[in-house]
């Protein structure tokens, strides 16, 4: 399994023979070319022997897709008692960019309002407001009891 580190990339079994650890986790995994829309899961229903502690499991990694693995898959596997890690969670590009232009919006639109905010001060300092006149109160009609 090739792994991302310092050095660059190495070819690593695995489970650490020593801690029985993933040496494979989601922040040295490299995803292969053309599979970044998919779900990559390293899943593994854990046994081991009782006698001498050995694990006779084997974990593998998985791919899925998005919406097969979001709707079925993930609580499917979770039911059946399998231990499942995300190496690779698929990045929708639109929702991204999306956000990133509500965030340029929203912040577009907050200088502007201070802006406007600041012209109205402005103008407010400049011409006294007049007072305003009471408006006289107003008699609720009541309506007479026809008989």
């Amino acid at each position: 399994m090739l792994v991302k580190t310092e050095d660059g990339t190495h070819d690593v079994p695995m489970i650490n023979a020593m801690t029985g650890e993933y040496n494979v986790n989601a922040g040295n995994y490299i995803v292969p070319a053309g599979e970044e829309a998919l779900y990559h899961v390293i899943q593994e229903q854990k046994k081991f022997n009782a006698e001498t502690g050995k694990r006779l499991s084997k974990p593998i990694i998985q791919k899925y897709g998005k919406k097969e693995y979001e709707s079925i898959v993930q609580r499917q596997l979770r039911l059946q008692g399998f231990q499942v890690v995300v190496l690779h969670e698929p990045v929708i590009e639109g929702k991204k960019s999306a956000a990133t232009t509500k965030t340029s919006e929203v912040s577009a639109l907050r200088d502007e309002l201070a802006a406007l905010k600041a012209e109205l001060a402005a103008m407010r300092a400049k011409k006294p407001t007049p007072p305003r006149k009471p408006q006289p109160k107003v008699q609720p009609k009541t309506e007479e009891k026809k008989n």
